[in-house]
């Protein structure tokens, strides 16, 4: 099937439901046990989550829900190989709560966090991106009382001054040192974001990214194909005492599901061990 009927064969609906109920149970319970779909084609998203958890089990992963404050404490767990998540993600500062978020967290065999993302919706009215990430009410639910001495974010990334409404920040990436080379970072990325896409379908999808991963080609591998220079964050928690001369990448909606399609059909096509997992898991639901 074509990209092209895929994407015809979206129908909005209401936003879905990720089950709080996982939550209460310490996040251990496969998210699958816990994602619905209320936007966009179930065929896609579908066969996109199993083929995912597929790809991330065979690498010794297991997926689930967490809270945000779960996240914040696996980044603080993990400072040696992970800088301060950005204060967004922070419900001790900021706005973010079940509602508008979601994170995700990777455990191996043993139980041990190996890798994490979050998503984060904003919805701007009026305001620009541009007025929200200048004025600091992007990452703090007070910035007067919650920002640091000299923090600052400069946007003169030309699409922050043109984008107003929904907005989705995706973020909070980090991959343990040891499973950096396994190539998780593409399957986690567009996971995480179709999980939410499926729950409120953003017109805009974004985020920060420092000019070395830029260089490295994260920003390509997790197929955000536009790179506008820049957000300088200027002491923020992330680098107190230095400014980041960051990039926004960004994508939307339509990019969005067309990186949804084309990764269940880069993940079926030539992978007949991957199709019969997922056939016989659909089939066994």
């Amino acid at each position: 099937m074509s990209t092209e009927v895929l994407l015809e064969s979206r129908r909005p609906a209401a936003p879905s439901i990720v089950r709080p109920t996982s939550l209460d149970q310490g996040g251990r319970r496969s998210f699958l046990a816990d994602v619905v779909i209320e936007h966009g084609p179930r065929e896609i998203l579908g066969r996109l989550f199993l083929q995912a958890d597929t790809l991330l089990r065979e690498k010794g992963i297991r997926l689930s829900f967490a809270t945000m404050s779960e996240l914040v404490e696996v980044n603080r767990n993990n400072s040696d190989s992970w800088r301060p998540i950005l204060p967004l993600f922070d419900p001790a500062v900021s706005h973010i709560s079940f509602e508008n978020s979601h994170a995700m967290l990777g455990r191996n065999a043993s139980g041990e966090v190996v890798c994490a993302h979050g998503c984060r919706l904003f919805d701007l009215g009026d305001t620009t991106l541009k007025d929200e990430i200048e004025s600091l009410r992007l990452f703090y639910r007070d910035p007067e009382v919650s920002r640091g001495s000299g923090e600052a974010l400069i946007a003169t990334a030309p699409i922050a001054a043109e984008i107003t409404g929904q907005v989705l920040f995706t973020g909070a990436a980090w991959y343990r040192p040891d499973y950096r080379k396994m190539n998780i970072m593409p399957t986690l990325s567009t996971l995480n974001r179709a999980v939410f896409a499926s729950r409120w379908d953003p017109p805009f999808t974004f985020s920060f990214m420092a000019p070395e991963l830029v260089k490295a080609g994260v920003a390509k591998a997790c197929r955000m194909p536009h790179v506008e220079w820049e957000v300088s964050m200027i002491r923020t928690p992330v680098e107190k005492d230095g400014v980041i001369p960051a990039a926004l990448i960004w994508c939307n909606a339509q990019e969005n599901w067309e990186t949804f399609a084309d990764f269940v059909s880069r993940t079926s096509v030539g992978n007949p061990q991957i199709n019969r997992s997922v056939e016989k898991r659909t089939a066994n639901q």
